[in-house]
């Protein structure tokens, strides 16, 4: 038997979004809810995921730890933005708004 057969076709919904959960309507299954330790909305800024994510990270890295940062999602949703920072910013070696 063919793997999902039975299951509805469509695409999932998200049905909402909080701190650290976010609850999807998923086709064929229904409410599904997905927790993690943080979820930042739309609007949250590159500083902000930075100080949320990252910065722990690379404080660790620089005191000699092993550190790893991962970003997960959507293509076009900023994760290479977010890890790396506006275009030029690591060739120019200094601060964007310079």
């Amino acid at each position: 038997e063919n793997e999902g057969q039975g299951r509805k076709q469509g695409r999932a919904r998200i049905l909402g979004v909080e701190e650290t959960r976010v609850a999807a309507f998923v086709p064929g299954v229904g409410v599904r809810p997905f927790r993690f330790t943080l979820v930042l909305g739309k609007q949250a800024s590159q500083p902000h995921a930075y100080a949320s994510y990252a910065q722990h990270a690379v404080v660790s890295a620089l005191n000699g730890f092993n550190a790893c940062v991962i970003a997960y999602g959507q293509t076009g949703s900023g994760k290479t933005y977010t890890m790396f920072g506006p275009p030029g910013l690591l060739e120019g070696g200094g601060d964007p708004d310079v």
